[in-house]
């Protein structure tokens, strides 16, 4: 069954991945979470501006 929500360390994990141009059915693969979940994660995190994925943003989107 696939995680509801991604530690810090994961999301960390997800830049460098990204960085290294990993490609993004690894990432998920290695998380053990879907694709849908990853391009949430991405969506959460994103950028537009610098055109990357930023974990910082992405965990504190999450914080109600």
């Amino acid at each position: 069954m696939p995680k509801a929500k991604l530690s810090f360390k994961e999301r960390l994990f997800i830049e460098t991945m990204l960085k290294a141009n990993v490609s993004k059915k690894s990432i998920c693969i290695n998380l053990g979470i879907s694709s849908v979940q990853l391009q949430m994660e991405l969506r959460h995190g994103w950028i537009s501006e610098e055109e990357r994925y930023d974990p910082i943003k992405a965990q504190l989107s999450l914080v109600a």
